[in-house]
């Protein structure tokens, strides 16, 4: 979304690329720089641009990243994304820049940007296009990340897990329980006069919270809106949007070279 039009015609003039910009919804843009340069644009026009990454405006998401932030699961030990199903398949793009944008958007979110990424990734419909990809992110304090993107699966799977050292989330937008908290977790005790310690697997309840209503999309449409009104930065504004993009550009690399990519280089 962008406030001004004019903003938009700014950079089709520049860099011939057409109504791009109209009709793509994420990722923010096909490389760093030019996300940059719309975002640099926006603010220079004092118009308002947002990215629509609908998936932070989900209140199921927002209820996971509460408890991740008042500190309800304890430290995040590692998080796990999953968004899979059989097809459809795109011609224009790999399954990472079709799928992961929306969870890279909901890692960045909640963890901030890791400092490397690893990928692999093959094409089985077509050897020149990845239509299975798993991504590592590694973060500066040792938290690790993993996204599994695929066409090629028999269900629609759209998963995120947190395990954190107290207790563990997993939001599934597919299912009508759309958040469920599991109070597991593995804790050291002593185990003898010795100073002999054992692992202890702690299984407690699942608790299902209550999720406030709201379509995501109406949601992020509201805030727009608001941003508008209020002068105020969007959730996932330009730079956020363009976070996403580094992240996608790390990965990319990565499937190519088959190595640790460090991400905004």
């Amino acid at each position: 979304f962008l406030q001004a039009e004019d903003g938009i015609r700014d950079v089709e003039r520049s860099r011939g690329l057409g109504d791009v910009y109209k009709r793509q919804e994420k990722p923010m843009a096909s490389a760093s720089k030019e996300a940059e340069e719309l975002t640099r644009i926006a603010k220079g026009k004092g118009t308002t641009l947002m990215v629509a990454h609908t998936f932070m405006y989900n209140t199921a998401f927002r209820k996971m990243k509460e408890l991740v932030k008042n500190g309800e699961i304890g430290e995040v030990v590692y998080l796990n994304f999953q968004r899979r199903g059989l097809g459809p398949i795109r011609k224009d793009v790999n399954s990472l820049w079709d799928l992961a944008p929306h969870d890279i958007s909901m890692l960045i979110d909640i963890v901030g940007m890791p400092k490397r990424v690893i990928a692999k990734g093959r094409g089985y419909i077509k050897s020149d296009r990845e239509d299975v990809v798993f991504v590592i992110a590694e973060f500066k304090d040792g938290t690790m990340a993993n996204i599994h993107t695929s066409w090629l699966d028999p269900y629609k799977i759209r998963t995120a897990t947190i395990v954190g050292s107290k207790k563990m989330v997993v939001f599934d937008d597919v299912s009508n329980e759309k958040i469920r908290v599991f109070d597991k977790g593995v804790e050291f005790d002593n185990a003898s006069s010795y100073g002999e310690f054992k692992d202890v697997v702690r299984d407690g309840d699942i608790i299902i919270p209550k999720i406030p209503g709201g379509e995501p999309l109406k949601i992020e449409c509201e805030h727009f809106m608001e941003c508008i009104n209020d002068s105020k930065p969007p959730i996932s504004d330009g730079e956020n949007g363009t976070d996403v993009v580094k992240f996608l550009e790390a990965a990319q690399r990565s499937l190519g070279t088959g190595e640790w990519e460090t991400v905004g280089e």
